[in-house]
């Protein structure tokens, strides 16, 4: 059987789908199209942000799962000391850095796959990706030294089995916001 292999044109999937442009705490974001997931158009995108305001400013960041690397360059200009962002994928890895140094962030930022993840020191934990997904990142998360954490990607009918699963590792649910049926929670322990 013959394989195929295609380009994808990213800035034109972006342009038919993508918000590349965030004012967020008296700056503009922007964010170059690529492989990475994510941009400012998704609800639990829009949460994750609402919850980092709050919560984030003079932290360390680790973004579980970066994507397009949206919310490691929202956490800085929302006031982190330094964000380090993980992925499975190289191409969103590579796509994350790109949009730090897009915005001037590169040296706050810091972007590996998980296997090269290394920080010893304590961090606040950033997750927005759906429940499947993050029950598999969790492996991650446990190797970071964290007593606070922002996670969203969970559907309102799945509340009741996250809480309790988040119980399981010793969080408990300190403030948790709704925007069109997804869920954002900010957790401690």
């Amino acid at each position: 059987m013959p394989h195929f292999h295609y380009e994808i044109d990213w800035e034109k999937q972006w342009e038919l789908h993508g918000v590349k442009e965030l004012h967020v705490a008296n700056k503009t974001i922007h964010l170059t199209a690529g492989p990475g997931f994510g941009d400012f158009s998704h609800p639990t995108t829009q949460l994750m942000i609402e919850l980092m305001q709050m919560h984030l400013k003079g932290q360390i960041a680790v973004d579980v799962g970066c994507g397009s690397g949206i919310l490691s360059v929202a956490a800085i200009a929302l006031g982190a000391r330094q964000v380090i962002g993980i992925d499975i994928d190289s191409g969103a890895v590579q796509h994350s850095l790109a949009n730090a140094q897009k915005n001037g962030f590169e040296s706050q930022c810091e972007f590996c796959l998980p296997e090269d993840f290394c920080f010893k020191g304590e961090a606040f934990v950033l997750m927005n990706m759906i429940t499947s997904e993050q029950k598999v990142a969790y492996q991650t998360v446990q190797a970071v030294n964290s007593r606070e954490m922002i996670t969203s990607g969970v559907l309102q009918e799945q509340k009741k089995e996250y809480v309790a699963w988040l119980g399981q590792w010793s969080w408990q649910v300190a403030e948790e916001r709704e925007k069109e049926g997804w869920l954002a929670f900010y957790v401690h322990r």
